[in-house]
């Protein structure tokens, strides 16, 4: 992880590890940008290589139609504690099973 910023962090949700699979996460970043940099970063230890795919927010975190896009990566929720440094916090790696039979 990064050194802690003078300025807190924001803590963005994602469902899109970029390693094939569906992954719960946070990131903590100065903005979605940086947020995405960080999360391009994390895929280059992937073996094999791995990128960011499109990917849709889950329906039950959609607050309109401007949510409905298949690039929509991160979801904001809050600012990160002080002292919380730049980086992903992965809760869980696996797959989304509300559509197996």
């Amino acid at each position: 992880m990064n050194q802690p910023t003078a300025n807190p962090l924001n803590a963005y949700l994602t469902w899109s590890l970029g390693i094939d699979l569906p992954g719960l996460s946070v990131v903590y970043a100065e903005d979605p940008a940086h947020a995405m940099r960080l999360l391009e970063d994390y895929c280059l230890g992937a073996q094999p290589k791995h990128s960011l795919r499109p990917a849709y927010m889950p329906m039950e975190i959609r607050r309109n139609a401007s949510d409905n896009g298949a690039d929509i990566h991160l979801f904001p929720v809050g600012v990160a504690s002080p002292g919380v440094s730049a980086g992903i916090l992965v809760i869980d790696r696996g797959e989304d099973v509300r559509f197996y039979d």
